[in-house]
């Protein structure tokens, strides 16, 4: 894990497998000390102590000759691990718990305090909204992914042993528009993940390289894990949250909510599937008038001298270490089209067999009820690239997602073609090269594995193609001629339209 992520001292994460909340509440503590009771190993070893301290994944106990131990949080049963998490939060609400009253509103607590719960050093002095991206990126040390003239976004995979808010995140990103920031993600326990190695190591609970749909009840006792710590640690910042239930697709979702200056804290657990901590100004900034936004898109596009047609300001995207291609498309048209998206949250939709790449259908036909709330909708159709379908798109600001065959020869041809045609000097004689180009079938192939390209520009009279691949800085460019496209195509396009 690199030292960038966490600045602050870690905790250890908390390995409480906890079944129910509701179990939890309902068990007697007492605020100050514990009583004697019978602990339970794994083994079913029994003995009678009361609670000293927690330590991170260490509980100290005391039997009643006065004799001390110290033992691993996880060496007991269930139901002694809840209770001792109940026990260690009534001390610590005894202590620090804000006594406003108001659910979730308490204003009072420092920002310090904040990233000290949190484990990052996520707020200055004011408000996070107010700061500017890159300082506030850099202080986090998340890398740029990227960054346009109106949005950027950053974005880290964790290594295995770091922390945000005592549990392990796999995707945390910070998202800007106009230079400050609008919204920050951060992805905990996950389907997709829970299955399959992560960026820097593997759970316990994954050592048996276990594939989906698996051992769900195993997947919701680490959720319900990730969120008891996560959810300890914003009532000890903010107090008690609202709650919300909701139905979203498949998904039942819990949505727990605190309000701190400004910012609202969304901890949403979704059954079988994921726990994601979202942060956004409380004020939701209204969306620009379809009109308004219509005009925005024509105005990114820029004709240039030689002929060519680009799309400015198409934000980048990079798969991950997942390999999440679908996600990373949608994400990028997504964000392009003013709607909030994370690539790690786009994964989690679709079927459960498809590692996160369920095809972009199933994808947008799950989002068709954010799409519409937003007054966006998306278009698909099949069959051969043709420049005058994708003109009718691009002449207006849209960019277009391609699917497309991606073996070497592929890769190494438009490596190639970029650098030949930007030496270009003779646009009359590269126009007549192109032409011929086009004619070739050298790219023709029966290669099975693919990617989702964004295609944001084309030039007419070479009758050229420029896309991008989510492969992160350095694949934001690319040519191709439509003949030579259409060789490489699967012949799949999909569009995000007003």
């Amino acid at each position: 894990m690199p030292a960038s992520l966490i600045a602050f001292p870690r905790r250890r994460l908390l390995s409480l497998s906890l079944f129910l909340f509701l179990l939890v509440a309902s068990l007697p503590v007492r605020g100050q000390d514990s009583e004697f009771r019978t602990f339970t190993n794994s083994q079913g070893k029994t003995i009678e102590a009361r609670i000293l301290r927690v330590d991170g994944g260490q509980v100290s106990i005391s039997v009643r000759d006065g004799t001390a131990y110290t033992i691993p949080l996880v060496s007991l049963s269930y139901e002694d691990q809840a209770y001792i998490a109940k026990w260690q939060t009534s001390q610590t609400l005894d202590g620090v718990m804000p006594s406003s009253g108001q659910s979730g509103t308490d204003a009072s607590t420092s920002a310090s305090r904040v990233n000290e719960l949190l484990d990052i050093p996520l707020f200055g002095n004011g408000s996070l909204w107010e700061e500017d991206c890159v300082v506030v990126a850099t202080r986090l040390q998340w890398r740029e992914e990227s960054k346009t003239d109106y949005a950027s976004s950053y974005r880290l995979y964790p290594g295995f042993g770091s922390s945000v808010a005592e549990a392990f995140p796999y995707s945390v990103a910070l998202f800007g528009e106009g230079g400050k920031p609008v919204r920050v993600s951060i992805v905990f326990a996950n389907k997709r993940d829970f299955y399959f190695r992560a960026a820097g190591g593997i759970r316990e609970a994954e050592t048996s390289d276990l594939k989906f749909p698996g051992d769900l009840d195993a997947l919701n006792k680490q959720i319900d894990s990730d969120w008891y710590a996560v959810s300890k640690v914003l009532t000890i910042a903010f107090g008690e949250p609202s709650n919300e239930r909701a139905q979203r697709g498949d998904s039942r979702l819990s949505i727990e909510t605190w309000k701190w200056n400004g910012h609202a804290f969304h901890l949403t657990k979704a059954q079988d599937n994921y726990l994601s901590l979202s942060i956004e100004p409380v004020t939701e900034a209204k969306p620009m008038l379809a009109s308004d936004f219509r005009d925005w898109l024509r105005g990114n596009v820029e004709k240039r001298d030689n002929g060519d047609v680009i799309i400015q300001n198409v934000p980048a995207s990079y798969i991950g270490p997942r390999n999440f291609h679908d996600p990373a498309a949608a994400e990028r048209c997504l964000r392009y089209m003013g709607m909030p998206a994370d690539l790690y949250l786009l994964a989690m939709k679709g079927n459960d067999e498809s590692n996160g790449n369920s095809g972009l259908d199933d994808l947008f036909a799950e989002l068709s009820g954010d799409l519409k709330q937003w007054d966006r909708k998306f278009e698909t159709w099949s069959g051969e690239l043709k420049l005058r379908d994708l003109a009718k798109y691009l002449d207006n600001g849209i960019p277009i997602i391609w699917s497309v065959a991606t073996p070497e020869l592929f890769d190494k041809t438009i490596k190639e073609r970029l650098e030949e045609r930007r030496a270009v000097t003779d646009w009359d004689g590269w126009k007549e090269k192109m032409k011929e180009m086009g004619k070739s079938e050298e790219l023709k192939t029966n290669y099975l594995r693919g990617h989702k390209a964004v295609i944001y520009g084309y030039n007419p009279d070479s009758e050229e193609i420029v896309f991008s691949i989510n492969w992160g800085k350095g694949h934001e460019e690319f040519w191709l001629t439509a003949g030579e496209a259409n060789c490489a195509s699967f012949g799949r396009f999909w569009v995000i339209d007003l």
